[in-house]
Order: structure tokens, then C-alpha cells, then sequence
């Protein structure tokens, strides 16, 4: 009998996790995959959840509210923010500091980024070109998404080669027909670590964690590097 197991996950790592879960045990996998923010909201709405895939921050607060089996919590890795051009774009954009960056950006047709409220990257990028001061100048070439996976589709959709990404790093890799150009430079790099955990009302605890244990075991090491997962 095929088991199914619930899970809510942090849209960042959508590729990882349909790439282990969904194609390499026996698990009928019910996926909801999105911004960070709608997936908390999501599970705190009270939907059926096996498994969490979430930033650690959320993990630990969901953890000191009492809604996480003991001792279930496991770091996937931690997944940094890049710049993506489309796959068939000639060279690359120069990201080499502010200044390029910056540079970059305003020559850009459009910026392709995910949820500017509610997704970790979109409220990154948001900040970034507040701070480099162009937001006015680009502000109505944002193509804002509900997540980076979704942006990253739609910008290769548009076939538009002066267009720009900003989002995850797993999210860029995730899809083929996007190129990552490099990551954020220093002054704006963002890290996020993202966490996995069974929650209390799983109906599945048991096999939860053996699906962590497929997640974030030392055999798939490579595995999650590869799909934009750092260790540290």
C-alpha cells in the first residue's frame, strides 16, 4: 500500500525535494511548494502536513510553540541568492560589486523576482535596489512572481534576452532554461538556512522521518550541493 505523505516546503527547495522524494522511494508525495511566508501561513491554517520544509527560523518558532515532534528537526543546507539570465543569453552581466550590479540592473528590460512580500528572496531583492537607490527607475519593470521557480519559467517565457533574475540559487538550477549568472556580490549576499521537521498532527510521523533522513542524509551529500544546498 502506497503511503502519503503530506508536505509543505519552502518553494526553495521544490527541485531537491521532488528529486528525492518524489522519484526515489515509494511515497505518493502531496507537494505544496511556495514562498516562504505562504507556506508558514499556510501551515498554520491548519491543512494535513507530514513533513515541513521551512526557513530555520520558522522551524524553531513552530518548535517553541509546541508544534514539532521531538528531536525531528534537521538542516538541509543553507541556499544563497543569485542573478539568473536566460539560458540562450550571450555572456554574462557583470555583478562583480554595487557598482555592476547596479549598472546591471537599470539596463535590465525587466527584473523577474519572486513575491516581494511574502517570499525571502523578494524581500531581499526589494531591499537591494531601495538601497542601490533605483527603485524608482525600475520599479515598473519588476516582474514579480509567487515564487522564484515560478519567475524564473515566466522569464524564459517571455523571450525577452535583456531581461534579468534574482532569486534563490536552488531555484535558478532547478530550471533548465535559465543560466545562473553568480551569486549576490558581498555587500548584498543573503544565505538562509532551511530547515525540515515533523509536526505534531503528522499522520505519518514515522515515515516523515525516514523521508528526513532521505533529505538530509550524508549519501546525498552531493546530491544537495549540486541542487544549490551549501553546508555552510
Amino acid at each position: 500500500m502506497t503511503t502519503h505523505l503530506h508536505i509543505i516546503s519552502a518553494g526553495a527547495a521544490m527541485g531537491l525535494t521532488r528529486q528525492l522524494l518524489g522519484d526515489q522511494i515509494s511515497i505518493n508525495v502531496g507537494l505544496n511548494f511556495g514562498a516562504v511566508r505562504t507556506m508558514y501561513d499556510l501551515y498554520v491554517s491548519g491543512v494535513p502536513c507530514d513533513l515541513l520544509l521551512l526557513t530555520r527560523a520558522q522551524i524553531d518558532e513552530l518548535d517553541a510553540a509546541g508544534c514539532i515532534v521531538a528531536g525531528s528537526i534537521a538542516d538541509v543546507g543553507h541556499v544563497k541568492t543569485g542573478i539568473a539570465v536566460r539560458a540562450e543569453t550571450k555572456g554574462n552581466p557583470d555583478i562583480a560589486d554595487a557598482v555592476s550590479l547596479k549598472a546591471t540592473l537599470l539596463k535590465a528590460s525587466s527584473i523577474y523576482c519572486p513575491d516581494m512580500k511574502q517570499s525571502t528572496a523578494g524581500l531581499h531583492v526589494l531591499g537591494m535596489l531601495k538601497q542601490l537607490g533605483i527603485w524608482d527607475d525600475v520599479k515598473n519593470h519588476i516582474s514579480e512572481h509567487p515564487n522564484g521557480a515560478t519567475a524564473m519559467r515566466m522569464m524564459d517565457s517571455s523571450n525577452d534576452a535583456s531581461s534579468i533574475g534574482c532569486t534563490q540559487v536552488t531555484e535558478i538550477i532547478y530550471t533548465p532554461s535559465v543560466r545562473l549568472v553568480g551569486l549576490l556580490p558581498k555587500e548584498f549576499e543573503l544565505s538562509t538556512v532551511y530547515s525540515v521537521a515533523v509536526p505534531k498532527r503528522s499522520t505519518e510521523p514515522e515515515t516523515a522521518k525516514a523521508a528526513i533522513a532521505k533529505l538530509c542524509g550524508a549519501s546525498n551529500l552531493a546530491m544537495r550541493t549540486a541542487a544549490g544546498f551549501d553546508a555552510s
